[in-house]
């Protein structure tokens, strides 16, 4: 499950997130069911939404703002029944009745408070950042009004949105067979097949796979008529392939979908993973809990060592390699604007178009045309 907020998550997780603790979850939910069977015909509209929240528990975490709200009325409830309650044994007065009722509520919501102290000190970050959305909106300067961008799904609405430009695939066609071919397209090592898929695509699109496997295509059959280029017209809109910083964090998931085999059901989920280094002597870069040794080509960790196959250093337009074993990790480093950029990957992932072509800009000029270098935010190109 590459989408965080549909994957499932135990009780404990899901009483964290809609009510801080499990203790408050269980007071809450107790509370609102017994406030649906107490004063069914008041509340019944609100059944429907319950019943979505209450999918949390067996769904996605995601139905589990739904379930928020529920688990408030449920203490809410208490609150009021405990009050009414006391208020009543008692025999209180107006004012007595007012000063009971505040200092309950007052006792309750400070109980809530240190109970959820934990979301109140958490301070949520921007989906898409301000340096993002600004490249977003110059697809607008960059790209012809009747463009069309390619792109993982993620952020496909947004660009639609401020770039005012269509897309290939967006969020809500990120279920369709689409996935797998503009996965296919970051993670191959081939920029003819690459850029094969994309006109394959752009010319047959969702509907065009669906006939093709009515009329009893396999989807390697499929897949392979796509790759060759079976498809691969002209077109008469503009086609640009965009990279963005985020598709870096979600590389690994982009990279299974890309690499899926039809026969054994797997893909390989093989991450590009950025590092913050800094040198801690001549031969050698601090980067966290591993050590890169450039002299003799190694990652230490611990009391561990592990192979380096080379050490790619791109610094401008220059892009300088160097080899040390026949097999091992690739480490990369990637200076831009007086700012260096480490990155450490497999070699499937070193070769796969993505790391090719968004982080070294080393690209096919037969296929492909850079259009806009502003790494890592975003890099553009346009397909030929």
């Amino acid at each position: 499950m590459s989408i965080s907020e549909a994957k499932h998550f135990e009780l404990i997780q899901i009483a964290h997130i809609s009510a801080g603790n499990i203790l408050v979850f269980i007071l809450g939910f107790a509370g609102v069911v017994l406030l649906f069977i107490k004063r069914f015909k008041e509340t019944f509209l609100l059944i429907p939404i319950f019943l979505i929240g209450i999918m949390a528990l067996k769904g996605g975490n995601r139905f589990a703002m739904y379930l928020s709200p529920f688990i408030g009325m449920g203490i809410g409830y208490f609150l009021d029944e405990l009050i009414t309650y006391i208020s009543f044994k008692r025999k209180l007065n107006t004012f007595y009745h007012y000063a009971i009722s505040l200092i309950v509520i007052f006792l309750v919501v400070t109980v809530f408070l240190f109970s959820n102290k934990e979301s109140f000190s958490f301070v949520a970050k921007p989906k898409i950042t301000p340096s993002l959305e600004e490249n977003f909106i110059k697809l607008q300067d960059l790209t012809p009004l009747n463009s069309w961008i390619w792109t993982w799904w993620d952020y496909g609405t947004a660009i639609q949105y401020l770039a005012a430009r269509a897309v290939f695939h967006d969020g809500q066609s990120q279920g369709s067979p689409k996935t797998y071919f503009v996965a296919t397209s970051f993670s191959s090592p081939d920029p003819q097949i690459a850029r094969n898929i994309i006109l394959g695509i752009s010319n047959i699109g969702a509907e065009g796979i669906k006939e093709l496997s009515e009329n009893g295509k396999t989807p390697e059959e499929i897949k392979k008529l796509i790759f060759s280029g079976a498809f691969s017209k002209p077109v008469n809109n503009p086609i640009y392939w965009a990279f963005t910083e985020d598709l870096i964090g979600k590389f690994a998931w982009i990279n299974f979908f890309g690499t899926w085999d039809f026969q054994t059901k797997r893909g390989k989920k093989a991450p590009i993973v950025p590092l913050v280094c800094k040198k801690s002597s001549a031969e050698k870069l601090n980067c966290g809990n591993i050590i890169i040794n450039l002299k003799e080509g190694k990652i230490e960790q611990q009391q561990k060592a592990f192979p380096l196959r080379k050490i790619i250093i791109k610094d401008g337009p220059k892009i300088i390699e160097r080899d040390y074993h026949h097999q091992g990790f690739y480490f990369e480093i990637v200076n831009k604007n007086k700012v260096s950029h480490f990155f450490l990957m497999e070699e499937q992932p070193y070769k796969s178009m993505f790391n090719q072509m968004f982080i070294l800009r080393n690209y096919d000029k037969r296929y492909f045309e850079l259009v806009y270098d502003n790494f890592p935010t975003m890099v553009l190109f346009k397909v030929k």
